[in-house]
């Protein structure tokens, strides 16, 4: 396998689009290398008649990575540089000095190959991208911005609303389910005043034993005699809500 020199990027996270030059001086002869981001076969849109010419030995042969084009063609070294560094891409050099075009094309492809497995080694390194973990954060921040500007009453049926859906989840063991049901009560939980006391209502919701629904349901009647300004309901609640959480502890 060829050894590649690099004289614009990083050997050990290649990008995927290169610049190939052989040759010095201010004009060189260069190559585009292109590791595609998705696989395809190049014979379904190559017609019969080219796909005959170039056969099982030219481009048909692989497809890991495409040299455009395929013969390198004379280009001044330093618009080049300009435009790999407009773009982004890396450049590689060759010192090895072929004038014929079969002998350009052979080490392309010698060169070409050698890029394209070191891209997929730098790819097969990183670790995986935790593209979930992002979009539910996303979804979070949005869910808070939305409840932000909505009345007391309203974001406490939205977390009354959600709490059915968590105790589904308790009660299946659904834990991926309750984690996220709670993330989203807690972003609409963090806009009312702490008087509510949602943490203590997603607490209470997110047990397992016999009185969490029970108790959970009595936060959630409170919330609502909050919201509706509904003073004098409020102290029978925080008994029952006492009585209960004494019986658990």
């Amino acid at each position: 396998m060829a050894i590649l020199t690099y004289e614009r990027g990083n050997a050990a996270r290649p990008v995927g689009h290169a610049f190939l030059y052989f040759g010095s001086g201010n004009e060189v002869t260069a190559t585009y290398i292109v590791v595609p981001p998705v696989i395809f076969d190049i014979g379904k849109y190559v017609p019969p008649l080219l796909a005959s010419s170039l056969g099982s030995s030219g481009l048909l042969a692989q497809a890991s990575f495409f040299p455009i084009p395929p013969v390198p063609e004379q280009f001044e070294l330093a618009q080049l540089r300009r435009l790999a560094d407009r773009r982004g891409d890396d450049i590689l050099v060759d010192n090895t000095f072929a004038s014929d075009p079969a002998s350009l094309v052979t080490r392309v492809a010698e060169i070409g190959d050698a890029y394209a497995n070191a891209y997929k080694e730098s790819l097969d390194r990183e670790p995986a991208p935790q593209l979930a973990a992002q979009s539910s954060n996303d979804n979070l921040e949005g869910l808070a911005l939305l409840y932000s500007v909505l009345p007391e009453h309203e974001r406490m049926e939205q977390i009354a609303r959600r709490l059915g859906t968590l105790r589904y989840a308790v009660d299946g063991g659904d834990t991926s389910l309750v984690e996220s049901t709670c993330a989203e009560m807690r972003a609409i939980g963090a806009y009312l005043p702490a008087i509510y006391r949602t943490s203590e209502l997603i607490e209470a919701a997110r047990r397992a034993d016999p009185d969490a629904a029970r108790l959970a349901q009595l936060y959630v009647e409170r919330g609502y005699k909050l919201s509706a300004a509904d003073q004098e309901g409020v102290p029978a609640l925080d008994a029952e809500i006492e009585s209960l959480e004494r019986h658990h502890a």
